[in-house]
Parts: C-alpha cells; structure tokens; sequence
C-alpha cells in the first residue's frame, strides 16, 4: 500500500515537451486552478486493481475520500487516512492500530491531495498523446520510459471544469509466481474520482489533527476513543 501511495503522489508531477507542450501546459494550470483555488472541497475515489491491463472486471477494489479545508489535505484510502498540512502529516492505520505524527520538513513532498507539477519528472517519459474521449472528457497518456515504475499513465479530464475524473497506471510486466505455479502479468491501477463538491459542510477540525489526538504543550496524546492504538510522534 505504501508504494502504490509514493507512486500516487508522483502521478501529480508530470511534465511535457513536445509540440503539445503548450496545451498541456495550459490544460495543467487549469487542473491545478481548479483544486488550488478552492477554500475547500470534498470528493470520491476508488482504487481498482486489475490482474492484467486486458481484464475489464478489478479482483480489488477499495473506497477512499479527498478532503480540503484552507491548507488541509485529508485522503482516505481503505483503511489508511492521511492528514498533511504545512506544519505537519499525520497517518492514521486503522488496520493496525497505529499512528503517526511527523513534522512536514520530514515529509518527501508537499504536494496537495490533487494537482499536477508539470516542472517535474520530464526525464520520466518518452512521449505524451492528446485524446478526445467523449464530450468533454479529454485525456493525456503519457509513456514512459523504461525502467520506470509503470509504463503508461493516462490522465482524464473534464476540459470544462479541468476536474481529474480517471487515473489509469498500466505497468510492466511483473513476476506473481508462488511456490505451486509461475506467473506473469501487466497489471493496472483505475483510480476513479466523483462527486466533487466545492461547498462540502466540513470544518478544520473535522479533518486535523484533533480527530485523533490532543496537543499537551509541545507534545501530542492520543484522544480516549484511540487509546487502543500506538503512536509515534517524530
């Protein structure tokens, strides 16, 4: 879950440089308007794990939620929920019971829930394809170099509102075999986002660090309804 997280968060640093560089460049400013500009914002999102990049039914699926407030970014995924903000990340893992608090300065990125850095990673592809879907959603599949994590990423937009609608990562082939049987597949990973409302009733401290735990001074205590988890502040 922790790599498919790193590689999440590279999804949003892409660059281009081909003739399409302007209305990519154009079309990424927007999606990052779209998401920055916003006080705050609530929003669906399923992560579909597919065995082989032919399969058109996941053997995975699993639920999430994007929230903003001012500065706050809360994502949910699964059972995993994480809280950055500028002074610090919090990870919450309801499935083992843990938590932890880290200083931002710690953190790899600062990257918000949703947005595109297109001044980064350019070394990472070959090339980039424009498509127009259906309507007005529009996508960009980038190919990547080899050696890379996954060998394709399409991006789909609505060129209306430039909401990110799909993720698609489609990877190399990789090695499942077991002890009984060898097997090789070119999974993908659909990450899906809906119901985007840009006046959800949520407030900060509905998406802090006040959910889990209490301030004692400099330090930080678990709240009575987590006193069953472990916590480890940095």
């Amino acid at each position: 879950m922790y790599r498919i997280n790193q590689i999440l968060i590279l999804l949003f640093c892409l660059c281009f440089a081909t003739h399409h560089a302007q209305s990519l460049k154009a079309d990424m400013d927007k999606i990052n308007a779209a998401y920055a500009n916003a006080k705050k914002y609530s929003m669906d999102c399923e992560y579909l794990y597919f065995e082989d990049q032919a399969a058109a039914v996941p053997y995975s699926i699993i639920k999430g939620q994007i929230k903003k407030y001012n500065t706050i970014n809360y994502i949910k995924q699964g059972d995993t929920e994480t809280i950055n903000t500028l002074d610090y990340s919090v990870r919450v893992e309801n499935d083992s019971k843990t938590i932890t608090l880290l200083p931002k300065k710690t953190m790899v990125t600062s990257t918000p829930a949703l947005g595109v850095n297109i001044d980064s990673l350019s070394k990472f592809y070959d090339k980039v394809e424009f498509k127009k879907l259906s309507g007005t959603l529009y996508s960009y599949i980038f190919l990547m170099k080899k050696g890379w994590d996954y060998a394709k990423l399409e991006l789909q937009f609505d060129k209306n509102t430039f909401l990110v609608k799909r993720m698609i990562f489609s990877f190399d082939e990789m090695d499942i075999s077991d002890d009984d049987k060898e097997k090789k597949t070119r999974p993908r990973i659909e990450v899906v986002y809906s119901k985007f409302n840009a006046s959800p009733n949520i407030q900060e401290k509905d998406i802090n660090y006040e959910r889990f735990l209490v301030k004692k001074g400099k330090s930080y205590e678990l709240k009575p309804e987590f006193s069953k988890y472990t916590l480890y502040a940095y």
